[in-house]
């Protein structure tokens, strides 16, 4: 099963400073590593950003068939949860976050 993060939890100041900068860090150094290894196979400066800005420009035929795959297990994982929930009775979703004792 696929699992999703809570953006609802408890994120407040430093935590969200944290989770913002780490998120901005990662995803520079990725950016710049894509262009780094273009730059280094000797693409022109269009291409670089051309290939950097839209991977699907690069993909190969295989590479969309197991996208598709992984979007349709996505897809079915989702549907599953949704009649899962749509199975439970309404006394069990509204007792589910009460404490028992």
């Amino acid at each position: 099963m696929i699992y999703t993060i809570n953006i609802k939890a408890n994120i407040k100041g430093v935590n969200l400073v944290k989770l913002i900068l780490v998120t901005t860090l990662l995803s520079f150094g990725l950016f710049s590593v894509i262009i780094a290894m273009d730059f280094i196979m000797g693409l022109t400066k269009k291409n670089i950003i051309a290939t950097a800005l839209n991977p699907f420009k690069v993909m190969e035929p295989n590479e969309y068939f197991i996208l598709f795959l992984l979007f349709l297990v996505f897809i079915i994982d989702m549907i599953g949860f949704y009649l899962n929930k749509k199975r439970q009775s309404p006394s069990q979703q509204n007792n589910e976050g009460t404490p028992k004792g």
